[in-house]
């Protein structure tokens, strides 16, 4: 099961689309236009499956290479993470960076992610002068406990439940403030690593922030001033603590259960946005986003 469960997710790797200036260009009413761009992802890692596997990673990097074309437009930068990983990463480090038992990374493949996604934000202008997150600037420990996950659930529980999880945390987050879906400041324990707190046998979602359909942190403390808007599928949780160090202000929406009233333009305008990322796994491309984007239209 480790082996299965480690190269499936490492095909199917998160692909970010960053928007700059969002509140500028058009309202953000043409985000809709440039989805239609990556549906090919799904198509591609088809072929890849069909393909002899002595082919396959030089399928995939073409592939990557390819997707990044996407940067060719005006005001997006397109960063496919899964040939960073590739390029940057052994195939026993990309092994590290994922659970056992399920297609998700785990939070150490996840940190990997996002100071990848960080540094091609640097390169591209968009974080400068800015001092990026380190692994040594978070609080680290390995979570030896039973863990459910999707692959293990799918084949009913066949495999064993024991894992170490490397699971890492802000260090410092007395100063941190956050907001649920009506906006009222609650505990970071009623949105951050559930699990933890409970004692519950661990799942992916209560590792980190679970799917939930807004929340918003600040952090006065910040490395970088800009407020960021975030729509994500579950790939992106445990993401969240690393943007929460390195960004003002984040807002999170997963659309499948998002439930207020406002559209993109909107919460674009109400909290001041200057700058959006895209953060799926790239066959996960739903109604629900697509619903959410053509909001207000």
């Amino acid at each position: 099961p480790r082996s299965s469960a480690s190269s499936a997710a490492s095909i199917w790797q998160t692909s970010a689309i960053s928007r700059q200036n969002m509140s500028r260009v058009r309202g953000c009413s043409d985000v809709h236009d440039r989805l239609s761009l990556i549906c090919f992802l799904p198509l591609f890692f088809l072929c890849y499956y069909l393909l002899p596997a002595r082919f396959r990673n030089a399928f995939l990097l073409a592939g990557s290479h390819g997707f990044c074309l996407l940067a060719i437009l005006p005001g997006l930068l397109a960063v496919d993470v899964a040939g960073e990983f590739l390029t940057n990463y052994s195939a026993s480090e990309r092994e590290s960076f994922y659970f056992k038992t399920d297609f998700h990374w785990n939070p150490r493949g996840a940190f990997a992610a996002s100071a990848d996604l960080a540094a091609a934000m640097q390169e591209n202008g968009l974080l400068d002068g800015v001092v990026l997150p380190a692994a040594e600037d978070f609080a680290w420990q390995d979570l030896d406990c039973p863990y459910r996950g999707d692959l293990n659930r799918r084949f009913s529980y066949l495999f064993s439940m024991q894992e170490e999880i490397p699971y890492y945390s802000i260090r410092e987050t007395s100063e941190l403030q956050y907001y649920d879906a009506k906006d009222v400041e609650v505990p970071r324990e009623s949105i951050w690593a559930r699990g933890l707190q409970s004692g519950e046998e661990m799942q992916y979602n209560l590792l980190s922030t679970e799917n939930l359909g807004f929340y918003r942190i600040c952090n006065p403390n910040a490395r970088s001033a800009r407020r960021v808007l975030i729509l994500k599928d579950s790939m992106e949780d445990p993401m969240t603590d690393y943007w929460a160090e390195l960004f003002s202000e984040i807002i999170v929406i997963d659309p499948r259960s998002y439930l207020r009233e406002e559209s993109l333009p909107e919460l674009v305008a109400e909290y001041d946005i200057d700058m959006a990322l895209f953060l799926y796994h790239q066959n996960n491309l739903s109604e629900e986003l697509i619903d959410f984007l053509n909001r207000g239209e």
